[in-house]
């Protein structure tokens, strides 16, 4: 069977305990805990692929040759917003900047040169940057989640300091590399 590996962007520290706390509050209030539990760390999605024959020492190697050529990036989460399907999901969003676009159309550059293919909604020109909060939150709760929301302070600011490749099923980092620079 296939197993499907997610390409991650993580944040400095304390942008990454911003997040984490808003997290923890959700679980305080029993609105949800799953991504607590699930042991991920604050991220974005740059790219999720699907395959049973991806070549992961050679990935890993290409990913941390590209994490040393880049600097951290920049980010700013100024708005939030939700995707409302039968497993409703919270997020943050960031300011679409120049910069992380660009990142994400270099990452991606470097995955069609390893023959790795990214599911359509990742793809440069698809792609909606965001950091999940809450997961399959029940439509019961989120009344309760935004009021948690209302309490927020944004815009959350930072940078984006690593770049990481994650298996999800079961979760677990397969690998994370800082980008080059001092500002993490």
């Amino acid at each position: 069977m296939p197993k499907s590996f997610a390409f991650a962007l993580y944040f400095d520290a304390a942008l990454e305990n911003q997040i984490l706390e808003l997290w923890n509050v959700l679980a305080r209030r029993k609105i949800t805990s799953l991504l607590i539990d699930s042991g991920s760390r604050p991220h974005m999605r740059l790219s999720l692929t699907t395959a049973d024959d991806l070549e992961l020492p050679k990935l890993r190697t290409t990913v941390e040759s590209f994490a040393a050529q880049e600097g951290p990036v920049a980010i700013s989460f100024s708005a939030a917003g939700g995707f409302f399907t039968d497993k409703t999901s919270l997020f943050l969003t960031p300011a679409p900047t120049i910069q992380l676009l660009a990142f994400h159309d270099r990452f991606h550059e470097l995955l069609q040169v390893m023959g790795v293919e990214s599911l359509d909604v990742y793809q440069p020109g698809n792609w909606f940057p965001h950091c999940s909060v809450a997961q399959e939150l029940p439509r019961n709760r989120l009344a309760d989640a935004f009021a948690v929301f209302q309490e927020l302070k944004l815009p959350l600011t930072g940078h984006i300091c690593d770049v990481g490749m994650v298996e999800l099923t079961p979760f677990q980092e397969y690998c994370a590399f800082s980008l080059d620079g001092d500002m993490c």
